[in-house]
């Protein structure tokens, strides 16, 4: 329908037509804001339940806490620091700590083959996926274990020589021979 032809309809017409745009537009606003405040419910109780002791002014962690990005509420990227089964306790790269729950249907691989709870071991580094629960857990439905990062090495495009003494990376990267 063009411009023109909207003009043409008569005043019953045009009505339906702009109110039907109204609605589909209240919608879209809608899931916007639900998806904002999953978002924000899902921060807001990691703060209560695990850093409110963190918060506070009189704690070492008190000059660490203000103006920290939120946690992403579905997923965790990181080391593992701590194992009591069915959770672990995974440390990110901006050092968050996130609590991941493994439960019976979550899926373990070791980069491309299957895995279970036994190759979990503190030290590993894991990529959890999943959705949140109200204290601000991970309830994962896939968890993959990658090798540790290189010591020394800075995230980004990697050539090469060499990123710690004695560690040396390969010259080709996914088949392609710079």
């Amino acid at each position: 329908m063009t411009i023109k032809e909207y003009f043409k309809l008569n005043w019953f017409n045009k009505l339906v037509i702009t109110i039907a745009i109204l609605i589909v537009m209240m919608l879209i606003f809608q899931a916007g804001v639900t998806v904002g405040y999953h978002k924000a419910r899902f921060s807001n109780s990691w703060n209560k339940t695990i850093a409110s002791d963190m918060d506070d002014q009189h704690s070492i962690f008190y000059p660490f806490m203000p103006d920290k990005d939120d946690r992403n509420p579905h997923g965790a990227i990181g080391e593992i620091v701590s194992i009591k089964i069915p959770s672990l306790m995974v440390k990110g790269p901006n050092n968050f700590e996130e609590i991941v729950i493994i439960g019976p249907e979550t899926a373990i691989r070791s980069l491309h083959t299957q895995a279970s709870t036994s190759d979990l071991v503190i030290g590993s580094h894991i990529i959890a996926i999943g959705s949140p629960d109200e204290q601000g857990a991970i309830h994962a439905a896939f968890i993959r274990i990658m090798p540790a990062p290189p010591s020394g090495s800075s995230p980004g495009p990697r050539s090469s020589g060499t990123t710690s003494p004695g560690m040396r990376l390969p010259n080709r990267i996914n088949g392609f021979q710079p």
